[in-house]
């Protein structure tokens, strides 16, 4: 495709920039704000996180409880979608990702998505 083609064709320090903005722009950092340099799988979750950002975006209202809303990260990263739902607060239930608006405040219960998670 055209876009793998330009991606293939950047030069080693536009894509440094590049990837370094999607992992800013989806939080995928560490409680710090680090990132590792050669963590390609940072960069492979941004990318998985985009394609279920685009099919998967929308806060859903919890129906009965209009101050509640639930999601995928997909929502999560929806910024705008959650700002129009008028969310200030997310409760993320995972180990990753991180996520960073700035007009949310976020509470984090580490859990992995796995059937023996004890919750």
């Amino acid at each position: 495709s055209a876009s793998a083609s330009a991606s293939a064709s950047a030069s080693p320090s536009s894509r440094a920039r590049m990837r370094s903005s999607i992992l800013h722009k989806f939080g995928l950092l560490d409680d710090h704000g680090n990132e590792a340099p050669e963590d390609e799988a940072a960069l492979a979750k941004a990318v998985a996180v985009l394609k279920l950002a685009s099919s998967d975006g929308v806060p859903a209202a919890v129906e009965g409880v209009g101050f509640l809303f639930c999601g995928s990260c997909g929502a999560a990263y929806n910024e705008r979608r959650m700002h129009e739902s008028g969310i200030t607060h997310v409760l993320v239930a995972a180990v990753s990702p991180r996520f960073r608006w700035p007009h949310v405040k976020y509470h984090r219960a580490p859990l992995h998505d796995t059937l023996d998670e004890d919750l």
